[in-house]
Protein backbone atom coordinates (compact mmCIF):
# COMPACT_ATOMS: atom_id res chain seq x y z
CA UNK A 1 0.00 0.00 0.00
CA UNK A 2 1.93 3.33 -1.12
CA UNK A 3 -0.68 6.04 0.64
CA UNK A 4 -3.52 6.87 3.14
CA UNK A 5 -3.96 10.45 2.28
CA UNK A 6 -7.12 12.48 4.08
CA UNK A 7 -8.87 15.73 3.57
CA UNK A 8 -10.26 18.03 5.89
CA UNK A 9 -11.19 20.93 2.84
CA UNK A 10 -14.40 22.49 4.33
CA UNK A 11 -15.06 24.34 1.40
CA UNK A 12 -15.26 21.62 -0.89
CA UNK A 13 -17.03 19.29 1.57
CA UNK A 14 -20.30 19.92 3.09
CA UNK A 15 -19.75 19.21 6.49
CA UNK A 16 -23.48 19.42 7.59
CA UNK A 17 -23.69 15.66 7.46
CA UNK A 18 -21.39 15.92 10.34
CA UNK A 19 -22.42 17.96 12.78
CA UNK A 20 -25.61 15.39 13.77
CA UNK A 21 -25.08 12.45 15.92
CA UNK A 22 -22.08 10.56 13.58
CA UNK A 23 -20.64 7.91 14.41
CA UNK A 24 -17.38 7.63 12.15
CA UNK A 25 -14.85 5.26 11.65
CA UNK A 26 -11.47 7.02 13.28
CA UNK A 27 -9.10 4.00 13.24
CA UNK A 28 -8.47 0.68 12.38
CA UNK A 29 -5.69 -1.82 13.76
CA UNK A 30 -4.53 -4.88 11.99
CA UNK A 31 -2.15 -7.29 13.67
CA UNK A 32 -0.46 -10.36 11.23
CA UNK A 33 -3.26 -9.47 8.96
CA UNK A 34 -2.63 -10.89 5.10
CA UNK A 35 0.77 -9.30 4.18
CA UNK A 36 0.91 -6.67 7.59
CA UNK A 37 3.53 -8.11 9.53
CA UNK A 38 3.22 -7.48 13.28
CA UNK A 39 1.01 -4.31 15.01
CA UNK A 40 -0.02 -1.24 12.44
CA UNK A 41 -2.62 1.41 12.36
CA UNK A 42 -4.46 3.55 10.31
CA UNK A 43 -5.64 7.06 11.10
CA UNK A 44 -9.34 7.72 9.61
CA UNK A 45 -10.17 11.34 8.69
CA UNK A 46 -13.87 12.68 9.40
CA UNK A 47 -14.20 14.32 6.66
CA UNK A 48 -12.41 11.60 4.03
CA UNK A 49 -9.56 9.54 3.48
CA UNK A 50 -8.21 8.42 0.09
CA UNK A 51 -6.54 4.41 0.14
CA UNK A 52 -4.15 4.27 -3.01
CA UNK A 53 -1.75 2.67 -4.08
CA UNK A 54 -0.29 -0.49 -6.51
CA UNK A 55 -1.84 -3.68 -7.34
CA UNK A 56 -1.00 -6.26 -4.29
CA UNK A 57 0.18 -3.25 -2.17
CA UNK A 58 -2.70 -4.12 0.76
CA UNK A 59 -5.48 -1.59 0.28
CA UNK A 60 -7.83 -4.69 -0.14
CA UNK A 61 -5.97 -6.29 2.81
CA UNK A 62 -6.78 -3.43 5.35
CA UNK A 63 -10.11 -2.81 3.93
CA UNK A 64 -10.36 -6.98 4.20
CA UNK A 65 -9.69 -6.20 8.33
CA UNK A 66 -12.69 -4.57 8.61
CA UNK A 67 -15.12 -6.37 7.12
CA UNK A 68 -13.65 -9.33 9.38
CA UNK A 69 -15.05 -7.60 12.50
CA UNK A 70 -18.43 -6.90 10.57
CA UNK A 71 -19.56 -10.26 9.19
CA UNK A 72 -18.87 -13.65 10.27
CA UNK A 73 -15.36 -15.69 8.82
CA UNK A 74 -17.50 -18.33 7.40
CA UNK A 75 -19.96 -15.70 5.59
CA UNK A 76 -17.65 -12.75 4.76
CA UNK A 77 -16.22 -12.78 1.08
CA UNK A 78 -12.79 -10.72 0.84
CA UNK A 79 -11.74 -9.26 -1.83
CA UNK A 80 -14.52 -8.65 -3.38
CA UNK A 81 -12.81 -5.97 -5.92
CA UNK A 82 -10.81 -8.18 -7.38
CA UNK A 83 -12.66 -11.82 -7.26
CA UNK A 84 -13.77 -13.78 -9.92
CA UNK A 85 -17.03 -13.94 -10.60
CA UNK A 86 -19.18 -14.84 -6.80
CA UNK A 87 -15.63 -16.64 -6.00
CA UNK A 88 -12.99 -15.17 -3.67
CA UNK A 89 -9.44 -15.96 -3.79
CA UNK A 90 -8.93 -15.01 -0.14
CA UNK A 91 -10.29 -16.35 3.63
CA UNK A 92 -9.73 -15.57 6.93
CA UNK A 93 -6.85 -18.25 7.20
CA UNK A 94 -5.25 -17.23 3.94
CA UNK A 95 -5.41 -13.81 5.81
CA UNK A 96 -3.80 -15.05 8.84
CA UNK A 97 -0.91 -16.86 7.76
CA UNK A 98 0.03 -14.11 5.12
CA UNK A 99 -0.54 -16.32 1.67
CA UNK A 100 0.78 -14.72 -1.62
CA UNK A 101 0.42 -17.60 -3.91
CA UNK A 102 1.77 -20.88 -4.57
CA UNK A 103 5.18 -22.66 -5.29
CA UNK A 104 5.68 -26.41 -6.99
CA UNK A 105 7.89 -28.72 -5.02
CA UNK A 106 8.37 -31.26 -7.15
CA UNK A 107 5.55 -33.58 -5.88
CA UNK A 108 2.61 -31.19 -5.44
CA UNK A 109 2.07 -27.41 -5.71
CA UNK A 110 1.61 -25.45 -2.06
CA UNK A 111 0.34 -22.08 -0.87
CA UNK A 112 3.09 -20.08 0.22
CA UNK A 113 2.77 -18.13 3.36
CA UNK A 114 4.36 -15.54 5.82
CA UNK A 115 3.24 -17.19 8.76
CA UNK A 116 3.36 -20.98 9.04
CA UNK A 117 2.34 -23.32 11.89
CA UNK A 118 0.79 -21.58 14.93
CA UNK A 119 -0.43 -17.96 14.66
CA UNK A 120 -2.24 -15.24 16.11
CA UNK A 121 -3.84 -12.58 14.55
CA UNK A 122 -5.77 -9.49 16.00
CA UNK A 123 -8.27 -6.74 14.06
CA UNK A 124 -9.93 -3.64 16.07
CA UNK A 125 -11.60 -0.77 14.64
CA UNK A 126 -12.63 2.61 16.50
CA UNK A 127 -15.53 4.69 16.13
CA UNK A 128 -15.69 7.97 17.68
CA UNK A 129 -18.95 9.95 18.33
CA UNK A 130 -19.40 14.09 17.88
CA UNK A 131 -19.83 14.08 21.63
CA UNK A 132 -16.16 12.40 21.89
CA UNK A 133 -17.45 9.07 23.18
CA UNK A 134 -15.74 5.94 21.40
CA UNK A 135 -17.16 2.45 20.79
CA UNK A 136 -14.04 -0.30 20.05
CA UNK A 137 -14.57 -3.59 18.00
CA UNK A 138 -11.96 -5.92 17.79
CA UNK A 139 -11.43 -9.60 17.52
CA UNK A 140 -8.26 -11.95 18.22
CA UNK A 141 -8.22 -15.21 15.75
CA UNK A 142 -5.45 -17.66 16.29
CA UNK A 143 -4.38 -21.29 15.96
CA UNK A 144 -2.21 -23.61 17.01
CA UNK A 145 -1.99 -25.87 14.23
CA UNK A 146 -0.52 -25.92 11.04
CA UNK A 147 -4.34 -26.96 9.75
CA UNK A 148 -5.79 -24.83 6.87
CA UNK A 149 -9.37 -25.95 8.30
CA UNK A 150 -11.54 -22.58 9.43
CA UNK A 151 -13.06 -24.47 12.27
CA UNK A 152 -9.34 -25.14 14.01
CA UNK A 153 -9.54 -21.05 14.46
CA UNK A 154 -10.25 -20.42 17.89
CA UNK A 155 -12.00 -16.77 18.27
CA UNK A 156 -12.89 -14.17 20.46
CA UNK A 157 -15.03 -10.92 19.84
CA UNK A 158 -14.72 -7.84 22.00
CA UNK A 159 -16.65 -4.67 22.06
CA UNK A 160 -16.09 -1.93 24.62
CA UNK A 161 -17.11 1.24 25.07
CA UNK A 162 -13.70 3.15 25.61
CA UNK A 163 -10.52 3.17 22.94
CA UNK A 164 -9.57 0.38 24.04
CA UNK A 165 -5.85 -0.38 22.05
CA UNK A 166 -5.24 -3.91 20.40
CA UNK A 167 -1.75 -3.83 21.83
CA UNK A 168 -3.59 -4.17 25.21
CA UNK A 169 -5.78 -7.15 24.08
CA UNK A 170 -2.26 -8.75 22.32
CA UNK A 171 -0.48 -7.80 25.71
CA UNK A 172 -3.43 -9.61 27.78
CA UNK A 173 -3.12 -12.64 25.73
CA UNK A 174 0.61 -13.30 26.26
CA UNK A 175 1.78 -16.61 24.86
CA UNK A 176 -1.72 -17.93 24.15
CA UNK A 177 -2.78 -17.98 27.30
CA UNK A 178 -6.44 -17.52 26.51
CA UNK A 179 -7.71 -17.92 30.19
CA UNK A 180 -5.82 -14.92 31.44
CA UNK A 181 -7.41 -12.67 28.35
CA UNK A 182 -11.20 -13.44 29.78
CA UNK A 183 -9.87 -12.86 32.88
CA UNK A 184 -8.67 -9.79 32.12
CA UNK A 185 -11.88 -8.73 29.89
CA UNK A 186 -14.04 -9.31 32.99
CA UNK A 187 -12.06 -6.93 35.02
CA UNK A 188 -13.21 -3.84 32.63
CA UNK A 189 -16.48 -3.02 33.40
CA UNK A 190 -16.57 -1.38 30.03
CA UNK A 191 -15.74 -3.78 27.87
CA UNK A 192 -18.13 -6.99 26.44
CA UNK A 193 -16.69 -10.37 25.92
CA UNK A 194 -18.28 -12.23 23.78
CA UNK A 195 -16.20 -15.24 23.31
CA UNK A 196 -16.49 -16.94 19.90
CA UNK A 197 -20.55 -15.86 19.75
CA UNK A 198 -20.86 -13.66 17.08
CA UNK A 199 -24.58 -13.28 16.93
CA UNK A 200 -24.02 -11.62 20.16
CA UNK A 201 -21.32 -9.76 19.26
CA UNK A 202 -23.05 -8.36 15.88
CA UNK A 203 -26.63 -8.25 17.59
CA UNK A 204 -24.38 -5.57 19.72
CA UNK A 205 -22.61 -4.02 17.75
CA UNK A 206 -25.39 -3.20 15.36
CA UNK A 207 -27.16 -1.34 18.86
CA UNK A 208 -23.94 0.70 19.90
CA UNK A 209 -23.54 2.30 16.18
CA UNK A 210 -27.37 2.34 15.39
CA UNK A 211 -27.29 0.01 12.70
CA UNK A 212 -31.06 -0.42 12.31
CA UNK A 213 -31.10 -2.18 8.97
CA UNK A 214 -29.49 -5.86 9.47
CA UNK A 215 -28.61 -5.97 6.05
CA UNK A 216 -26.30 -2.54 7.07
CA UNK A 217 -22.94 -4.65 7.13
CA UNK A 218 -23.10 -6.49 3.74
CA UNK A 219 -23.94 -3.62 1.93
CA UNK A 220 -20.78 -2.51 2.72
CA UNK A 221 -18.80 -5.46 1.79
CA UNK A 222 -20.90 -5.14 -1.32
CA UNK A 223 -20.36 -1.77 -1.88
CA UNK A 224 -16.30 -1.79 -1.98
CA UNK A 225 -17.08 -4.24 -5.00
CA UNK A 226 -19.10 -1.63 -6.82
CA UNK A 227 -16.82 -2.19 -10.20
CA UNK A 228 -18.13 -6.04 -9.81
CA UNK A 229 -21.74 -5.10 -9.10
CA UNK A 230 -23.69 -6.56 -12.19
CA UNK A 231 -27.55 -5.57 -11.47
CA UNK A 232 -27.93 -2.50 -9.14
CA UNK A 233 -31.74 -2.95 -9.18
CA UNK A 234 -31.37 -6.32 -7.99
CA UNK A 235 -28.53 -5.14 -4.95
CA UNK A 236 -30.69 -2.35 -3.59
CA UNK A 237 -33.97 -4.44 -3.48
CA UNK A 238 -31.91 -7.23 -2.02
CA UNK A 239 -29.97 -4.89 0.70
CA UNK A 240 -31.77 -1.59 0.76
CA UNK A 241 -35.41 -1.63 0.31
CA UNK A 242 -37.90 -3.07 2.31
CA UNK A 243 -40.97 -4.93 0.90
CA UNK A 244 -43.78 -2.50 0.14
CA UNK A 245 -46.06 -4.27 2.77
CA UNK A 246 -43.92 -4.53 5.61
CA UNK A 247 -45.08 -0.49 6.65
CA UNK A 248 -48.97 -1.72 6.26
CA UNK A 249 -47.94 -4.88 8.68
CA UNK A 250 -46.23 -3.10 11.08
CA UNK A 251 -49.04 -0.55 11.11
CA UNK A 252 -51.48 -3.13 11.69
CA UNK A 253 -49.43 -5.07 13.91
CA UNK A 254 -49.28 -1.29 16.02
CA UNK A 255 -53.04 -0.83 16.19
CA UNK A 256 -53.62 -4.51 17.41
CA UNK A 257 -50.93 -4.31 19.91
CA UNK A 258 -52.80 -0.91 20.91
CA UNK A 259 -55.84 -3.22 21.61
CA UNK A 260 -54.08 -5.77 23.51
CA UNK A 261 -52.83 -3.27 25.55
CA UNK A 262 -56.07 -1.39 26.72
CA UNK A 263 -57.65 -4.67 27.88
CA UNK A 264 -54.81 -5.63 29.48
CA UNK A 265 -54.33 -2.61 31.63
CA UNK A 266 -58.46 -3.01 32.25
CA UNK A 267 -57.63 -6.50 33.66
CA UNK A 268 -54.52 -5.88 35.94
CA UNK A 269 -56.94 -2.37 37.03
CA UNK A 270 -59.65 -5.24 38.13
CA UNK A 271 -57.83 -7.57 39.48
CA UNK A 272 -55.43 -5.19 41.61
CA UNK A 273 -59.11 -3.89 42.94
CA UNK A 274 -60.13 -7.19 43.64
CA UNK A 275 -57.48 -7.82 45.62
CA UNK A 276 -57.90 -4.78 47.64
CA UNK A 277 -61.19 -5.59 48.42
CA UNK A 278 -60.37 -8.87 49.65
CA UNK A 279 -58.26 -7.91 52.59
CA UNK A 280 -61.05 -5.12 53.67
CA UNK A 281 -62.22 -8.19 56.24
CA UNK A 282 -59.22 -9.27 57.34
CA UNK A 283 -58.12 -5.99 58.00
CA UNK A 284 -61.43 -5.53 60.16
CA UNK A 285 -60.71 -8.45 62.27
CA UNK A 286 -57.05 -7.46 62.84
CA UNK A 287 -58.31 -3.32 63.55
CA UNK A 288 -60.48 -5.03 66.65
CA UNK A 289 -57.89 -7.36 67.93
CA UNK A 290 -55.78 -4.26 67.96
CA UNK A 291 -58.48 -2.05 69.29
CA UNK A 292 -58.73 -5.01 72.37
CA UNK A 293 -54.72 -5.30 72.83
CA UNK A 294 -54.58 -1.51 73.25
CA UNK A 295 -57.09 -1.32 75.68
CA UNK A 296 -54.78 -4.16 77.82
CA UNK A 297 -51.63 -2.48 77.26
CA UNK A 298 -52.97 1.06 78.23
CA UNK A 299 -54.87 -0.27 81.59
CA UNK A 300 -50.95 -1.74 81.90
CA UNK A 301 -49.45 1.31 81.69
CA UNK A 302 -51.45 2.98 84.05
CA UNK A 303 -50.15 0.31 86.66
CA UNK A 304 -46.51 0.65 85.65
CA UNK A 305 -45.69 3.15 88.09
CA UNK A 306 -47.23 1.54 91.44
CA UNK A 307 -45.55 -1.88 89.91
CA UNK A 308 -42.32 -0.32 89.37
CA UNK A 309 -41.98 1.25 92.60
CA UNK A 310 -43.18 -1.65 94.62
CA UNK A 311 -39.56 -3.22 92.80
CA UNK A 312 -37.83 -0.60 93.68
CA UNK A 313 -38.41 -0.81 97.48
CA UNK A 314 -37.77 -4.95 97.94
CA UNK A 315 -34.60 -4.44 95.73
CA UNK A 316 -33.18 -1.08 97.92
CA UNK A 317 -34.49 -3.29 100.88
CA UNK A 318 -32.10 -6.53 99.71
CA UNK A 319 -29.34 -4.28 99.10
CA UNK A 320 -29.56 -2.20 102.79
CA UNK A 321 -29.49 -6.00 104.21
CA UNK A 322 -26.41 -6.95 101.71
CA UNK A 323 -24.43 -3.97 102.67
CA UNK A 324 -24.82 -4.18 106.39
CA UNK A 325 -23.95 -8.09 106.36
CA UNK A 326 -20.60 -7.17 104.70
CA UNK A 327 -20.05 -4.14 106.96
CA UNK A 328 -20.10 -6.44 110.06
CA UNK A 329 -17.57 -9.22 108.24
CA UNK A 330 -15.49 -5.79 107.94
CA UNK A 331 -15.57 -4.73 111.47
CA UNK A 332 -14.91 -8.51 112.95
CA UNK A 333 -12.09 -8.66 110.37
CA UNK A 334 -10.11 -5.29 111.17
CA UNK A 335 -10.70 -6.20 114.81
CA UNK A 336 -8.77 -9.64 114.04
CA UNK A 337 -5.60 -7.85 111.85
CA UNK A 338 -5.79 -5.57 114.82
CA UNK A 339 -4.95 -8.41 117.21
CA UNK A 340 -2.51 -9.97 115.04
CA UNK A 341 -0.50 -6.75 114.26
CA UNK A 342 -0.26 -6.36 118.13
CA UNK A 343 1.19 -9.96 118.24
CA UNK A 344 3.81 -9.23 115.45
CA UNK A 345 5.04 -6.45 117.01
CA UNK A 346 6.00 -8.21 120.38
CA UNK A 347 7.35 -11.36 118.70
CA UNK A 348 9.71 -8.54 116.67
CA UNK A 349 10.76 -7.32 119.94
CA UNK A 350 11.45 -10.43 121.62
CA UNK A 351 13.31 -12.06 118.57
CA UNK A 352 16.09 -8.52 119.08
CA UNK A 353 16.26 -8.85 122.41
CA UNK A 354 17.64 -12.91 121.95
CA UNK A 355 19.93 -11.56 118.65
CA UNK A 356 21.26 -8.95 120.53
CA UNK A 357 21.77 -11.77 123.54
CA UNK A 358 23.12 -14.28 121.09
CA UNK A 359 26.20 -11.70 119.98
CA UNK A 360 24.84 -9.93 117.43
CA UNK A 361 27.37 -6.95 118.01
CA UNK A 362 30.13 -9.73 117.30
CA UNK A 363 28.72 -10.79 114.32
CA UNK A 364 28.44 -7.04 113.08
CA UNK A 365 32.13 -7.03 113.70
CA UNK A 366 33.14 -9.99 111.78
CA UNK A 367 30.77 -8.89 108.97
CA UNK A 368 32.99 -5.77 108.80
CA UNK A 369 36.00 -7.33 109.47
CA UNK A 370 35.24 -10.01 106.13
CA UNK A 371 34.79 -7.42 103.77
CA UNK A 372 38.21 -5.75 104.31
CA UNK A 373 39.62 -8.82 104.04
CA UNK A 374 38.22 -9.60 100.96
CA UNK A 375 39.05 -6.40 99.29
CA UNK A 376 42.55 -6.76 100.11
CA UNK A 377 42.61 -10.22 99.18
CA UNK A 378 41.15 -9.10 95.78
CA UNK A 379 43.93 -6.71 95.52
CA UNK A 380 46.18 -9.22 95.98
CA UNK A 381 44.98 -11.32 93.38
CA UNK A 382 45.19 -8.28 90.98
CA UNK A 383 48.98 -8.04 92.19
CA UNK A 384 49.86 -11.40 91.42
CA UNK A 385 47.70 -11.56 87.90
CA UNK A 386 50.24 -8.14 87.06
CA UNK A 387 53.46 -10.07 88.38
CA UNK A 388 52.60 -13.67 86.28
CA UNK A 389 52.09 -11.49 82.72
CA UNK A 390 55.06 -9.53 83.96
CA UNK A 391 57.16 -12.95 84.42
CA UNK A 392 55.86 -14.92 81.41
CA UNK A 393 56.79 -11.53 79.07
CA UNK A 394 60.38 -12.46 80.62
CA UNK A 395 60.29 -15.41 80.23
CA UNK A 396 60.52 -16.45 83.66
CA UNK A 397 58.28 -19.16 85.90
CA UNK A 398 55.40 -17.73 87.17
CA UNK A 399 54.42 -19.87 89.86
CA UNK A 400 53.13 -18.35 93.21
CA UNK A 401 55.86 -19.55 94.92
CA UNK A 402 58.04 -17.63 97.60
CA UNK A 403 61.28 -19.51 96.55
CA UNK A 404 60.36 -18.80 93.11
CA UNK A 405 59.54 -15.23 93.55
CA UNK A 406 63.39 -15.29 95.32
CA UNK A 407 65.31 -16.98 92.18
CA UNK A 408 62.99 -14.58 89.59
CA UNK A 409 64.15 -11.60 91.59
CA UNK A 410 67.45 -12.48 91.53
CA UNK A 411 67.75 -13.27 87.90
CA UNK A 412 66.02 -9.60 87.19
CA UNK A 413 68.54 -7.88 88.89
CA UNK A 414 71.33 -9.66 87.21
CA UNK A 415 69.83 -8.99 83.87
CA UNK A 416 69.69 -5.26 85.26
CA UNK A 417 73.25 -5.29 85.71
CA UNK A 418 74.07 -6.74 82.54
CA UNK A 419 71.39 -4.01 80.48
CA UNK A 420 73.46 -1.52 82.16
CA UNK A 421 77.10 -2.46 80.78
CA UNK A 422 75.50 -3.13 77.47
CA UNK A 423 74.01 0.44 77.74
CA UNK A 424 77.88 1.90 78.24
CA UNK A 425 79.20 -0.27 76.33
CA UNK A 426 76.51 1.09 73.25
CA UNK A 427 77.66 4.60 74.49
CA UNK A 428 81.54 4.09 73.99
CA UNK A 429 80.47 2.60 70.59
CA UNK A 430 78.42 5.62 69.97
CA UNK A 431 81.13 8.51 70.56
CA UNK A 432 83.89 6.24 68.30
CA UNK A 433 81.51 6.76 65.37
CA UNK A 434 80.46 10.13 66.30
CA UNK A 435 84.42 10.80 65.98
CA UNK A 436 84.49 9.09 62.50
CA UNK A 437 81.73 10.70 61.54
CA UNK A 438 82.87 14.57 61.84
CA UNK A 439 86.10 13.05 60.37
CA UNK A 440 83.81 12.02 56.96
CA UNK A 441 82.38 15.11 57.12
CA UNK A 442 85.59 17.13 56.99
CA UNK A 443 86.86 15.32 53.91
CA UNK A 444 83.32 15.57 52.16
CA UNK A 445 83.58 19.65 52.12
CA UNK A 446 87.34 19.03 51.43
CA UNK A 447 86.79 17.52 48.17
CA UNK A 448 83.87 19.12 47.57
CA UNK A 449 86.05 22.84 47.47
CA UNK A 450 88.72 20.64 45.38
CA UNK A 451 85.56 19.76 42.93
CA UNK A 452 84.57 23.48 43.16
CA UNK A 453 87.74 24.84 41.98
CA UNK A 454 89.10 21.56 39.28
CA UNK A 455 85.55 22.66 37.75
CA UNK A 456 86.33 26.38 37.69
CA UNK A 457 89.52 25.57 35.58
CA UNK A 458 88.00 23.42 32.44
CA UNK A 459 91.15 24.26 30.37
CA UNK A 460 93.66 23.15 32.83
CA UNK A 461 95.40 20.03 31.85
CA UNK A 462 95.08 18.07 35.61
CA UNK A 463 93.11 14.90 35.19
CA UNK A 464 90.22 15.88 37.16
Amino acid sequence: MNSISSSSNESVIDDSLFRVGQIRLAKLSIFNWGSFNGLHTAAIDPFGTLITGDNGSGKSTLIDGLMALLLPAGRATFNVAAAQGDRSDRTLLSYMRGSFGSVHDGSGTRVKSKREGSVVTGLRALYRADDGSCITLAALFWTTQSSNALSDVKRVYVIAKRNLLLKELLDAFGEGNARSLKQWLRNDPAITNCDDRFSDYQELYRKRLYMDNRNAPALLSRALGLKKIDDLTGLIRELVLEPSTVKDDARKVVDEFSDLVATHNQLIDAREQKQHLSKLPELEQGLKQAEKALSHLMSERDGLAAYFGELGYQLLNKKIAGLQLALKDLSLLIKQLTERESEADLLAEQRHEDYIKAGGGRIEALKNELKTVTDQLSTVVNRSSSYQADARALGLNDQLLEAQFITNQSQVETRLGDIKNDNHQAQDRFAGVSGQLSLYQTREKETEKEITEITARPDSNIDV
